[in-house]
């Protein structure tokens, strides 16, 4: 029975899927894993800065992009993962929580700020 305790109080973290829309971000309030990667996964968003252990990389189109994303959560090397205007079926949407949730992964939807021309994703790097 301590076991089970163990495993559900594990993860200090939510890694539900999120929405937010840039640039109202903060890595702070993520809990910054310095020793794995943080995935970008956009082609009109950036982060304001360069920083270690962060990777963008162009979204691929919605016919492999929940490949990308099972292959990139499953690397068991990525804390937190990026995607500009996630659109992926049910199925896939449930199974890639999944993953998240096994692998400790926080999956963040980005969706564009329609007030400004800048898409740029703000935080502390």
């Amino acid at each position: 029975m301590a076991k089970l305790h163990a495993l559900s109080t594990q993860s200090q973290r939510s890694t539900v899927v999120q929405q937010i829309v840039a640039p109202q971000f903060s890595l702070q309030s993520q809990g910054l894993n310095q020793q794995k990667w943080t995935y970008l996964l956009a082609n009109h968003i950036q982060f304001n800065e360069k920083a270690d252990f962060v990777i963008k990389l162009p979204k691929p189109q919605t016919v492999t992009l929940k490949e990308w994303l099972e292959k990139i959560i499953t690397s068991g090397q990525c804390n937190l993962l990026f995607v500009e205007q996630l659109s992926i079926d049910e199925i896939a949407h449930h199974r890639i929580q999944q993953l998240c949730a096994m692998h400790n992964v926080t999956l963040i939807n980005l969706l564009p700020n329609k007030k400004t021309s800048a898409q740029i994703v703000q935080g502390p790097w």
